[in-house]
């Protein structure tokens, strides 16, 4: 080992195998460099990670959406798609209806059943109509 301006550094020589010589060098940060990548690639996407959202990371949303305070990474492309308000939820219709005509939305009332039947039917079509393009 030598030493460079206060730092310790060690050298391997090694030759690969055309017989080229490989040198690399290490420092003595390089062993707490390698701790802290390792904590860090331990933590990312849990809940011990204050800089990236585990949420997003695992599920690929966030119910805080754009006002969430740790990062979210989306990728640069994805075999998954997302449609947003294709379903039309009946007890959020009825409450939207309710609202326009100056109605309370606290005493609205859906039949289950019948909401239930109706997004059965909207699902089986959904699926055979996406099934069509893979």
């Amino acid at each position: 080992p030598h030493s460079l301006a206060g730092h310790s550094i060690a050298a391997e020589i090694r030759l690969d195998c055309n017989g080229i010589e490989l040198c690399t060098l290490f420092s003595e940060n390089s062993n707490k460099k390698s701790k802290m990548a390792r904590h860090l690639a331990r933590i990312h996407g849990t809940e011990e990670d204050k800089v990236n959202c585990p949420f997003y990371f695992k599920i690929g949303a966030c119910r805080h959406a754009d006002r969430c305070s740790r990062i979210h990474h989306r990728p640069a492309f994805s075999q998954t798609i997302l449609i947003k308000h294709i379903y039309r939820h009946p007890t959020r219709e009825a409450e939207l209806k309710a609202a326009r005509e100056g109605r309370s939305v606290d005493g609205v009332e859906v039949d289950e059943s019948k909401a239930r039947e109706d997004f059965l039917t909207f699902f089986e079509d959904f699926f055979e109509e996406l099934s069509k393009f893979g």
